[in-house]
């Protein structure tokens, strides 16, 4: 507004002093500029001549005001400049946050004294720890395998960092080359014995806090003096993590701080005092496997040497990669179990007996089953309502005279008596003969049968008699003829020795393999329909070849475990490159591979059977050898107490008659089981069963038999075979197993006999 006239409607107003404090302005005395550049916003026209006209009071009045009126514009103006300054700041200074973590963590490391530098000039530089890259000195153990050595104040680093959500790595130097390994979270374990991570390409770096390899000589004083280096170490790194987390950086850690939340007692005081050591002398000992296409161990076989070896392996180490192949569609090897009654009741094909159970450092797997049955079985499973069931031997035997039915217990007593137990017995006549061998020779039981035979002169009846008890206790106790069968290292169950397991000791290898608490949940390293056909070993590692879903595959892998059944190292369906070692192929060809088969019969409830079903156990059928074609089956097990009380009986033959009868049909078979049956009971009539199974072990690719004989050597043959190859090639299962061969306990023992091999090498 323009003044025309000084006095135009403005009244004179008395003058006033504005108190500027009052008005929350507090103002400098206003320079002349500041009152021109007010009396031009306000258009105030000042430089008219005739401006003395307007009164003093009023015209300072009216500078007054627009002063005030001009302070409030800058003030407002700088408020909102303020605000846009702050704005614009903090997106810089956000930018650069970002910035400066991808900076640090592409440029960065982190010293052995604890210091962020740059990479290229050394500058220490400082970082909350967005992104770090840690310098390590890595020496070259094997291919695809460098071992380090690294302080817990680094490892918490490395954790911390990933787990923030980081970029972390480590920048290995082995000589003059570097490597950068980018570490990633996802799938990161840590322990209370390791630190393990994934890397970017497929590897992984490992740190195992129980290795005392990188200790200073003080920190190996302490822990040779009982101190748990993996607690302590594991502490440590805790520690330093758990002040990372807080904000609070741990200074000067000293041994007597960890001790006391990790030790008690006086011995332990004392041992503080000789020992005053930085925890920086308490390194971890660390692995980076750079190959991820190179396993730890691989497993040829999912028996039960195969998943004792493979439980055995990772209790004692997790952070192993290994990997199961097996060649069938199904767990367990020569432990199958099928059904009958659409699956309702359990048999076994295969394995189906636990020998020395009573004694648990032999008969492990019968610890297995109650680890199994009490924590990973529901309460309708087979090995709760079938299995187990001990066999009485003394008084369960049936003996049937051909055409003339079951002798009477006094004709039976009297036989096994006189000539087969006592002692004037066929036994006592074989234990002497057995002490009397030279050093390094053996005699077969055809040799022991035939000289009893001629030092007793028995009658038709009797010699008959003596050759059903030779194929009860030989034949089909080794699937073997008696002149393949040796005396020296054969083996005898006690009365009290066997176990039934009611048909479900196939289930009970599933089972185990399944079992989060016994076994780890082996089966999810198990490949099944993966027929291995070759073995290549190289310098470095060895090459598995195998066929699976009709493709040819390869893996590779450290060491190789091969647990696959005698029969098919004998028949060499696996090609090694190169080929096994002469001392190794004398073993393989020196021991023995029985064949034992079975036909087992299954009966309604309502189905009426003419043996005794509570008071028998063996039905064994005595004739003249004449007729062993039409009459193959000599000895019947019956099931009934064992298997739930079903009407189950088990034919069993072995050695080259087993061999012969897997050239017949199902219906042939079963025809010829059925025919020996009725010649023990000729004046009773028996029903066909309403179900039947037949088994053909000789003729199973993947098996070519049932288990290893007592032949000449059996024991140090056994041990040759145990024996590894250039620390690459192990070998387990029952031929493998010395004393144990040929039984359930000696294959579990044996994987876990090599896995501690494996472990220790």
């Amino acid at each position: 507004m323009a003044l025309d006239s000084p006095n135009a409607g403005i009244p004179e107003l008395p003058p006033r002093e504005l108190n500027h404090e009052e008005s929350g302005l507090i103002r400098r005395r206003p320079t002349a500029l500041v009152t021109k550049r007010a009396m031009e916003r306000f258009n105030v026209d000042i430089s008219a001549k005739d401006d003395t006209n307007m009164p003093a009071s009023t015209l300072k009045l009216v500078v007054d005001g627009l002063l005030e009126a001009e302070s409030v514009a800058q003030t407002r103006k700088k408020i909102i400049l303020g605000l846009v300054a702050v704005v614009v700041v903090l997106a810089i200074s956000n930018i650069g946050s970002a910035y400066i973590a991808i900076t640090l963590a592409r440029q960065t490391l982190v010293t052995p004294k604890n210091e962020l530098t740059n990479k290229e000039n050394g500058r220490t530089l400082s970082t909350i720890g967005e992104g770090v890259t840690l310098k390590l000195e890595m020496t070259e153990h094997k291919q695809g395998e460098n071992n380090f050595c690294i302080r817990m104040d680094d490892l918490a680093h490395l954790w911390h960092g990933a787990e923030s959500g980081s970029k972390v790595g480590i920048l290995s130097e082995i000589e003059s080359s570097q490597e950068g390994i980018d570490l990633v979270w996802h799938g990161a374990v840590q322990d209370s014995s390791s630190v393990c991570f994934p890397t970017s390409k497929g590897g992984r770096v490992c740190i195992d806090l129980s290795n005392d390899a990188c200790t200073a000589e003080s920190g190996r004083h302490l822990t040779s003096n009982g101190v748990d280096s993996a607690s302590l170490r594991h502490l440590l790194f805790q520690e330093h993590l758990e002040a990372m987390r807080s904000g609070v950086p741990v200074k000067e850690l000293q041994f007597d701080h960890l001790l006391s939340k990790n030790m008690n007692g006086k011995e332990n005081r004392k041992l503080l005092e000789k020992v005053d050591i930085s925890t920086n002398n308490l390194l971890g000992s660390g692995t980076y496997f750079s190959d991820p296409d190179v396993l730890d161990v691989v497993i040829v076989g999912s028996g039960w040497a195969g998943l004792g070896a493979a439980t055995h392996l990772l209790k004692k180490n997790k952070n192993l990669d290994i990997s199961i192949l097996e060649a069938n569609n199904y767990i367990g090897g020569r432990s199958t179990t099928d059904y009958f009654s659409e699956g309702k009741i359990p048999v076994d094909i295969g394995s189906a007996w636990l020998m020395y159970y009573k004694d648990n450092k032999a008969e492990q797997v019968y610890e297995v089953f109650l680890d199994v049955r009490k924590n990973c079985v529901q309460q309708e499973d087979p090995l709760n309502d079938y299995g187990i069931t001990e066999t009485d031997y003394s008084t369960a035997n049936s003996f049937h005279a051909f055409g003339k039915g079951k002798l009477t217990s006094e004709q039976s007593e009297n036989l096994l008596n006189t000539l087969w137990v006592g002692r004037n017995g066929y036994e006592d006549f074989g234990t002497k003969m057995r002490g009397k061998l030279r050093r390094g020779k053996d005699r077969s039981y055809e040799d022991v049968m035939d000289e009893f035979i001629k030092k007793v002169n028995p009658t038709a009846d009797e010699q008959h008699f003596l050759r059903t008890m030779e194929n009860d206790q030989v034949t089909t106790t080794f699937g073997a003829n008696p002149k393949q069968v040796f005396i020296k290292d054969s083996f005898y169950f006690s009365d009290e020795s066997m176990l039934h397991m009611g048909g479900s000791l196939g289930h009970l290898i599933q089972e185990y393999a399944k079992c989060e608490k016994v076994s780890g949940n082996i089966a999810k390293y198990v490949t099944l329909n993966a027929l291995v056909t070759e073995i290549n070993v190289g310098k470095q590692y060895v090459s598995i070849n195998y066929i699976s879903e009709d493709k040819k595959k390869q893996i590779k892998a450290k060491k190789v475990l091969i647990t696959v059944p005698l029969g098919v190292l004998k028949n060499e369906d696996i090609f090694f490159d190169p080929p096994l070692p002469r001392w190794k192929k004398n073993a393989i060809e020196s021991l023995g591979f029985g064949v034992l088969d079975k036909w087992i019969g299954y009966w309604h409830d309502d189905v009426v059977v003419p043996w005794d079903l509570e008071k028998t156990t063996w039905i064994s059928l005595i004739e003249d050898d004449a007729y062993i074609t039409a009459h193959p089956f000599k000895s019947f097990f019956n099931e009934y107490k064992t298997n739930g009380n079903h009407k189950i009986l088990t034919g069993i033959i072995g050695g080259d008659l087993a061999l012969q009868i897997e050239d017949l049909s199902d219906s042939e078979i079963h025809n010829r089981a059925m025919a020996s049956l009725k010649s023990m009971y000729p004046n009773s009539t028996i029903p066909n069963p309403n179900e039947f199974k037949v088994s053909r072990w000789g003729q199973k690719e993947n098996f070519r038999g049932a288990y290893s004989i007592p032949s000449d050597g059996q024991m140090r043959n056994s041990g040759v075979l145990a024996k590894n190859i250039d620390d690459k090639l192990y070998f387990a299962g029952e031929a493998t197993a010395g004393e144990w061969y040929g039984l359930v306990s000696g294959a579990y023992l044996s994987g876990i006999n090599a896995a501690k091999e494996i472990l220790g090498n």
